[in-house]
């Protein structure tokens, strides 16, 4: 019983994904009527606003071109990992260094990107 508690259930997870895509919809229509930008949104219960939703997870999502963005960067960083591991020798082992270094030179912009986002979010609370 106790090991089952670790797990998120499918009726948890259904209820997560409902959760992300109705914030995401809040925030689309907050931004087409021209609300303020909140990006940490606000956990106070005194709030008037009890709607505000934080950003954090879920900025990737906010616009189409965000989103084929993310997925762009997602595909050249498994590209450059398969790439990296086609010129290896079958017979050898992986050199697991030069995978991560082929993964990480795919991901510079978005790790730049991040900690854009984390020093805006540090900076906002």
């Amino acid at each position: 019983e106790q090991r089952h508690e670790l797990w998120y259930s499918a009726e948890d997870l259904h209820s997560m994904r409902r959760t992300f895509v109705q914030d995401v919809r809040h925030v689309r229509e907050q931004a087409l009527a021209g609300v303020p930008f909140n990006y940490t949104g606000d956990d106070d219960d005194t709030s008037a606003d009890e709607s505000s939703v934080c950003f954090v997870g879920i900025e990737n999502f906010l616009t189409a071109r965000l989103m084929l963005e993310m997925t762009a960067n997602r595909e050249r960083c498994i590209d450059a990992v398969l790439v990296e591991q086609a010129r290896h020798d079958p017979s050898e082992r992986f050199r697991c260094e030069a995978i991560a270094l082929a993964s990480i030179a795919q991901t510079r912009k978005v790790v730049r990107r991040a900690r854009v986002l984390g020093h805006f979010h540090q900076d906002s609370i």
